[in-house]
């Protein structure tokens, strides 16, 4: 809509071709990019602006919030793991192992995907798809899709054991990616594949004992090493696990020589160089049942669609069909549209500064998320969690402040700008984050500017308006640091427009840092010393745009993950062993918290579930004038009043306008009602603003704008 101005008749409005066509492409943006990024709104039985949903984290994964967008999107080549320079993969030729363990909410991925996890989660199941043990717990509906495979990639190839091509492989019993449920209380998803399936590969860092077993209760088993000590312990040996209606199996961490013992005496042993060994009616030979997926369901509710055609373009969400095989564009146009806001005067950047020191020795503690609500199995409460100190010296952290500006910065969606250059972690252990003065209820762009590859190690610490949050997803942390830890994951967006390759590396504790503990009993009693040099429980958060570059993410991170090229969960190295009723086995992480990725929507102000209206102000010519400040009301009535605005002072150039074009407006609003006249202009889907500001072309007055 145009507004005319310096005619004492009043506004005029006129719809330009030209004008309808941009408008037309943002309407388009809005409507397909951002719902998926976005949260579902909460919207009232009246008219008003768009609230988000509350999401918080928590490991009840039985009440799950529903989202109706995408969780992590990848345009190219999806890696459990990481590729370390091969293109051609097949049995005995993996991906790089990683640790890393599931991930939240609905997953796409336009070309290929290879697992190659080696961590003993889930009951040795592999890596989860759809529900995570701990998060967002903020997912689709049930029925929906949790994972898509388009293959659209001639990157790499994926052979499987019959050499032929797939666009799902997955290495060892515990590289193999799942579906489904384990309980009754958790939703149904399904997964979608272009191409065959795929039988699981034998492991590459570890070796799989499979036994042909139908028993209700499946078999314990005892191993040890072939000339050796034992891996086991005869009387705790553990059960193994079930993979598929026929067969049971059990993943030992060792690739040397090993002998094993079934509960009916019959013993074997391996080579030391086939790592993957299958026993059948009592006989042994080399190698992996073909009934044992690369990917599968654990439950009849979820299924695995195999050979399907072009499945991104049918992606089941929520009970409706979308169309998603365009979305590396989209993400692209969502990037750039949010890098073409200015930063405001009032936000600032203060980059190379140095982290606040502990008060003490150890002074900063970091939690596993259920430390001192978890319970061994004898009724012991488990702690597991680390100590750690900071100074200006050896045990520094970098740090960048963004400042919002406080009250002096009234915009609901606060823009900063950083140079690409200043995100690293040259000479101290880590980089970390301080933002300050952000307006309740404000969203964030962080728009990185350069073109150059980033790298660094993400810090322990975080700060949100004055508390440090870095341990708020922890059940032991206060109500506020856990509200403020969602809050934050929530506002914030990392926009990497032009970064080719983005590598965020885990945390690091050196010599004389700092303690862990991971105990059946007390907190603190067997303090041990501890290093690390890429710890995932130094998580990321904010959601993470990188739409012409790939992803190696080597921490947990917080919010929507949307990459244009590769994206890699990768965790290859040991950190600590967590025994049989304390943790989970080996891990990456001191506190037992390998990567996973946790599903936030982003809140900003350009909402999802709401109606778009713009307007451009032109002079009687038609020429834009810029510099306008507009307030946005239910009715004209409010309007002509003044009172009870929507948005009370909508600046041209400004967010929360969406238009970065001088003189053209646009907002966004709930809840349209019918289109009409009224008595001062024009009204479209029930709303009205009036010109708040003086301009030099002439009077302000209350006028009508529609979208």
């Amino acid at each position: 809509m145009r507004m005319k101005h310096g005619s004492d008749r009043g506004p005029t409005i006129s719809m330009k071709p030209r004008l309808l066509a941009a408008f037309t492409a943002v309407a388009m943006m809005f409507a397909t990019a951002v719902p998926a990024l976005l949260p579902r709104t909460a919207q009232a039985a009246e008219a008003g602006i768009c609230t988000p949903q509350d999401i918080t984290m928590g490991d009840n994964t039985s009440n799950a919030q529903t989202d109706d967008g995408i969780a992590t999107w990848v345009g190219r080549n999806m890696y459990v793991g990481a590729p370390d320079g091969k293109t051609s993969f097949r049995e005995g030729n993996a991906p790089d192992k990683s640790y890393a363990v599931e991930a939240e909410g609905l997953t796409l991925v336009n070309g290929k995907l290879a697992i190659n996890s080696t961590k003993t989660s889930w009951s040795q199941k592999g890596f989860r798809f759809g529900i995570v043990g701990f998060g967002a717990q903020y997912r689709p509906g049930t029925g929906s899709d949790t994972l898509v495979v388009g293959g659209n990639s001639t990157d790499i190839t994926l052979t499987d054991s019959d050499g032929q091509s797939t666009n799902v492989l997955g290495w060892g019993q515990l590289g193999r990616g799942w579906i489904g449920t384990t309980n009754s209380e958790e939703s149904e998803y399904n997964a979608q594949i272009v191409g065959r399936e795929s039988a699981v590969m034998a492991p590459v860092a570890s070796t799989t004992i499979y036994l042909k077993n139908t028993a209700a209760t499946p078999p314990y088993i005892h191993a040890w090493y072939v000339g050796g000590g034992n891996i086991t312990d005869w009387n705790s040996r553990p059960r193994m696990y079930r993979v598929t209606d026929e067969w049971v199996a059990y993943t030992f961490p060792t690739t040397a020589k090993i002998g094993f013992q079934f509960d009916n005496g019959a013993q074997f042993s391996t080579d030391g160089t086939e790592l993957a060994w299958t026993v059948d009616n009592g006989n042994e030979r080399a190698g992996t049942p073909s009934a044992v997926k690369s990917l599968y369901s654990t439950s009849s509710g979820s299924v695995v669609y195999w050979n399907q055609n072009n499945p991104l373009k049918t992606v089941t969400l929520n009970g409706n069909q979308h169309d998603y095989s365009g979305n590396t564009q989209t993400i692209t146009e969502l990037s750039d549209m949010l890098g073409a806001i200015p930063a405001q005067e009032t936000s600032t950047v203060t980059v190379n500064q140095t982290a606040p020191s502990t008060e003490s020795q150890y002074g900063y503690v970091r939690d596993k998320y259920n430390s001192g609500h978890s319970r061994s199995g004898n009724n012991q409460t488990i702690y597991i969690g680390v100590k750690m100190t900071f100074n200006d010296s050896n045990y520094k952290e970098k740090m960048i402040t963004f400042d919002g500006g406080g009250a002096a910065n009234q915009n609901s969606t606060i823009v900063f700008d950083v140079n690409a250059s200043d995100l690293n972690s040259d000479g101290a252990n880590g980089l970390v984050f301080n933002f300050q003065n952000i307006k309740e209820g404000a969203s964030v762009v962080v728009n990185v500017k350069g073109n150059q590859s980033i790298d660094f190690h993400n810090g322990w610490r975080f700060w949100w308006n004055g508390e440090e949050i870095g341990n708020g997803y922890a059940k032991l942390a206060s109500e506020a640091k856990q509200k403020a830890y969602n809050q934050a994951s929530q506002s914030i967006l990392w926009n990497f427009a032009q970064t080719p390759k983005l590598t965020i590396r885990g945390g690091v504790l050196t010599n004389g840092q700092a303690v862990r503990w991971a105990n059946a009993g007390p907190l603190g009693v067997t303090d041990i010393s501890t290093t690390v040099d890429d710890d995932p429980a130094a998580a990321m958060i904010g959601s993470i745009l990188v739409p012409r570059g790939s992803f190696e993410d080597h921490v947990t991170t917080n919010g929507r993950v949307w990459v244009g090229q590769d994206f890699m969960m990768y965790n290859p190295k040991f950190a600590v062993n967590f025994p049989d009723g304390i943790g989970e086995g080996n891990s990456s992480s001191v506190i037992d918290m390998d990567q996973e990725r946790h599903n936030f929507p982003w809140k900003g102000s350009l909402r999802s579930e709401c109606s778009t209206i713009s307007w451009t102000k032109v002079d009687e010519s038609g020429n834009t004038l810029a510099g306008s400040t507009w307030g946005v009301y239910k009715n004209v009535q409010d309007a002509v009043a003044e009172q009870n605005a929507l948005y009370p002072a909508v600046k041209d150039n400004d967010p929360p306008s969406g238009d970065w074009n001088p003189g053209r407006i646009l907002v966004v609003v709930a809840t349209p009602s019918r289109v009409g006249g009224c008595s001062d202009g024009i009204r479209v889907r029930g709303r009205a603003v009036r010109e708040a500001s003086r301009h030099a072309g002439g009077p302000a007055r209350p006028v009508c704008a529609a979208a």
